[in-house]
């Protein structure tokens, strides 16, 4: 009977953890090449490789290889693959062979019994999903997602967005800025339609250049609790309400409003108003945007957070910031740059008298970006002029600040 001695094996052994956390360390293509080496670095390290990193690929042959990498052992390297970006880089789209590959990837993943894939980043839209006539499709036949990001959003995209079978819980849609002259309808703008087939699930959306129409069916989401605009919106609160009636958290900072010439914003403002106190509205935690924004949606409850925007053109009275702020009625409140210029409403007593004034719940906190512009290259009147402005807000202030102050400084000259 042998020794049992002699049939262990002298030599040390590297735990297979250790090892495949000693390879991150190296560029994804030294990886690639070391689980070439074993069988098991060919299937953990795929895995783990695929589990650390967020994929995107900015050139057509890195998304080729790619692809290639996934198809060599589909049941094995589905699952782990967590997300997937397309299009960042590819600025020309994708060849039709390099298309139809990754419509194949796309039909075995949505075939695929056991994937992981949960976020999908498509940028270039159009231009990737014109590559091959079936992608669309296949894209949306995968059910595992709950969030996509899609830029650049035109009829292809609209129509992906229709189809899609995942339940998602977050979105961002991009659409282009010419879209409406290319043929697309306007409720394929609207993303309460497009994204229907998440109406249950859907808990936060990003929108741009898109729009929230009155036409068509009105699909509710109940569960979708924070919304960001940017680029054109129109505020009208009924259209608004009823697709999103739990909305915690509103952002319009990035958003441009429009509002039909015949239709003055007091006007709009009190039918607002009207349509909520009749139907109810949110109960906001949060608001970021321009004050005119706010002005218009003319919201019920109050809001705790409030964060105001600087708008071109916002020339904002005393008694419009005292309408504003007597129904949002912030503990925490923040004017953001340009708000607040010592050179205008900070030395106006009326306007000052309106941001102080009290209210319940009174304001707890107060953060002031104030710009002081100096038309003159002396730093005894820029000195002057600053102090002038934190006076106005000693005299004033009742509560604590954090106060970060810009200067524009201007020649005499000019």
């Amino acid at each position: 009977m042998p020794d049992l001695k002699s049939l262990v094996d002298p030599r040390p052994k590297l735990n297979l953890d250790v090892l495949l956390h000693i390879i991150t360390f190296a560029e994804i293509t030294v990886q690639s090449r070391m689980m070439k080496t074993c069988h098991a670095l060919y299937r953990q390290g795929a895995r783990h490789l695929l589990r650390q990193n967020s994929h995107w690929h900015s050139t057509e042959r890195k998304l080729v290889s790619f692809i290639l990498f996934l198809l060599a052992d589909p049941p094995f390297r589905f699952p782990s693959l967590r997300q997937l970006w397309l299009g960042h880089g590819l600025q020309e789209g994708i060849s039709s062979e390099t298309g139809k590959m990754l419509t194949e990837l796309f039909v075995q993943l949505g075939r695929a019994e056991n994937i992981g894939l949960r976020e999908l980043w498509l940028g270039k839209s159009e231009d990737i999903l014109r590559a091959d006539s079936r992608l669309t499709e296949a894209i949306a036949s995968v059910t595992t997602l709950n969030s996509i990001s899609i830029d650049d959003v035109g009829l292809r995209g609209a129509q992906l967005l229709k189809t899609l079978r995942s339940p998602l819980t977050s979105a961002t849609i991009s659409f282009k800025k010419d879209v409406h002259l290319n043929g697309i309808r306007v409720e394929d703008l609207n993303p309460t339609l497009l994204l229907e087939h998440s109406k249950d699930t859907l808990e936060s959306l990003e929108l741009q250049n898109g729009c929230f129409t009155a036409l068509g069916r009105t699909v509710v989401y109940p569960r979708l609790t924070n919304l960001a605009v940017e680029g054109p919106w129109f505020p009208y609160i009924s259209v608004l309400l009823r697709a999103f009636p739990n909305l915690l958290r509103l952002s319009t900072a990035l958003a441009v409003t429009r509002t039909p010439p015949w239709v003055e914003d007091a006007d709009l403002s009190s039918e607002n108003r009207a349509y909520q106190l009749k139907h109810g509205s949110w109960r906001l935690n949060c608001f970021e945007g321009p004050s005119r924004d706010l002005y218009l949606l003319s919201l019920l409850y109050p809001i705790p957070h409030v964060v105001l925007m600087h708008e071109n053109g916002d020339n904002m009275d005393a008694e419009i910031l005292r309408t504003i702020l007597s129904d949002a009625r912030p503990i925490d409140l923040q004017l953001g740059p340009q708000f607040l210029t010592s050179n205008e409403n900070v030395l106006n007593q009326e306007w000052m008298a309106a941001l102080f004034e009290s209210r319940n719940p009174h304001l707890r906190v107060l953060q002031l970006t104030l710009t002081v512009t100096v038309y003159t290259s002396s730093e005894d009147d820029e000195d002057e002029m600053l102090e002038e402005a934190l006076e106005a807000l000693r005299a004033t202030v009742k509560v604590w600040i954090a106060l970060k102050t810009t200067v524009w400084r201007h020649s005499s000259s000019i």
